[in-house]
């Protein structure tokens, strides 16, 4: 291990993770692990829908067959190894694409779902969960804010590739390793570590099950280093190391001064609606330009957004796919302004005339003068007046409250067959920690398979 001034980057890294206490940790950053993991799950239950859920199931149950003990997966009741499992649960809980975001990466839907694994199959106190959230948000979305830039410049999505390390450091805050071997995996997720964002630009699916895959890496990570595994000292500022390699830039000198100072979990949002981060505020602008104009007078709208313009936005079709129309911010705002409402229904209606006229009339504007997640309609309409409307969003206006996501996810679970008392019995479990038992997510979602069963009996 270095010393002095030369201590690696990985070294502090690790350190934060072994002192970081419940005890020691501001209140608002211990209940907002308890929002994170609440509206995480949540979002989960109201996705079993999504296409993407049975396809991962699937592919578990086969990755590891017969297994009658172990993890469950949530769609399907089954049991599988956690590699398996977590793979299947990930993209469940990623397949509305409505999970919290941290600056660019989704970080909750691959730390939760590999930290319930591990509590159902090897008996760890629940009280060690909400510790080892936080640690994962923290090196996570500390790395994200770092140098998320440049690697999404590079082609590289955040959320795998900075969740890696947030699942590295979860499991091992939450198996009490010291900090030789949390350097160690950090160093291993580093090089283990990946995923493009083609598929975005695309809309095909592979990047609905990165999530799951990049949990399975930070797990690895941390059993070999557990196991004593050792990684490279400057596995992080090295020549070849993370930085250099991924984003070719050396390491900000603020990294690891800001750690346990500003913390990342306070810049987790959570989306009101099931697409991209950077169409949220999109969909609440039209919506609300809606109350003042008819679509069908709508002759042009310019839809000015933050310079960034993620892969996908501009795409105007021709749609086919629910992973183009969320990423589509054309798409995002005619279907607001049409139909009132943008849920999953919505985003599959790719052929209705009154959204697809109105797409066409759209053009998305990189504009130096917004910042995200504000952005700004200029709509002109038959009669040639133009009506400008402006939503000066910040991230906090999407940091919700307890009652705020309790009340989202009960309007959403009415759409999608989700049983009350399964959102009343997940709440519960999250209020109750530490006291509460991992097993109750297991029953909270078999809930909601009995109700998806009935309904489907009911349609036939």
């Amino acid at each position: 291990m270095d010393s002095g001034k030369d201590i690696s980057v990985a070294t502090r890294l690790a350190s934060f993770v072994v002192n970081l206490e419940l005890k020691d940790l501001p209140l608002d950053v211990v209940k907002k692990a308890h929002r994170c993991l609440l509206y995480g799950l949540g979002i989960g239950l109201c996705s079993f829908p999504t296409p993407f859920a049975p396809v991962a199931a699937q592919a578990a149950e086969r990755i590891h067959p017969d297994c009658n003990s172990g993890t469950t997966i949530w769609f399907s009741g089954r049991k599988s190894s956690i590699h398996a499992a977590v793979i299947a649960n990930a993209a469940l809980l990623h397949g509305r694409c409505q999970e919290d975001t941290c600056g660019t990466a989704h970080l909750g839907v691959v730390v939760v779902p590999l930290l319930l694994a591990l509590l159902e199959t090897r008996g760890i106190a629940s009280d060690r969960l909400l510790p080892a959230m936080i640690a994962g948000y923290e090196i996570g979305g500390h790395l994200e804010a770092a140098l998320a830039k440049r690697t999404l410049a590079s082609g590289f999505r955040a959320s795998p590739l900075y969740g890696t390390f947030a699942a590295a450091a979860s499991v091992c805050k939450l198996l009490g390793l010291p900090v030789e071997a949390i350097r160690s995996a950090l160093v291993h997720a580093a090089a283990f570590t990946g995923g493009t964002l083609q598929s975005i630009g695309e809309g095909s699916d592979e990047w609905r099950y990165q999530v799951g895959i990049s949990a399975g890496a930070g797990f690895t990570a941390a059993e070999l280093a557990r196991a004593g595994a050792k990684g490279a000292v400057h596995g992080f500022e090295g020549k070849q190391g993370f930085a250099q390699a991924f984003a070719r830039t050396d390491l900000p000198e603020s990294l690891c001064e800001k750690l346990g100072s500003e913390w990342a979990i306070r810049r987790v949002s959570f989306k009101p609606y099931p697409v991209c981060a950077h169409n949220q505020t999109v969909v609440t602008a039209a919506l609300r330009l809606r109350d003042l104009v008819e679509h069908d007078q709508i002759e042009h709208v310019d839809i000015h957004v933050d310079p960034y313009i993620v892969p996908g936005m501009e795409f105007q079709g021709p749609f086919s796919r629910v992973a183009e129309t969320l990423m589509s911010t054309s798409f995002c705002a005619a279907a607001a302004l049409v139909c009132g409402r943008v849920d999953m229904s919505e985003l599959q209606a790719f052929d209705n005339p009154a959204i697809m006229g109105l797409v066409r009339k759209m053009a998305v504007v990189s504009d130096r003068e917004v910042v995200f997640p504000a952005c700004t309609l200029k709509a002109r309409l038959r009669s040639g007046q133009t009506i400008v409307h402006e939503e000066r969003a910040t991230v906090r206006d999407y940091d919700l409250t307890n009652g705020q996501i309790g009340e989202q996810l009960r309007q959403m679970a009415v759409y999608n067959s989700v049983p009350e008392p399964a959102i009343a019995k997940l709440e519960n479990f999250v209020e109750r920690l530490p006291r509460s038992n991992v097993s109750e997510v297991s029953e909270v979602f078999a809930q909601v398979r009995a109700a998806q069963s009935a309904k489907l009996v009911g349609a036939l």
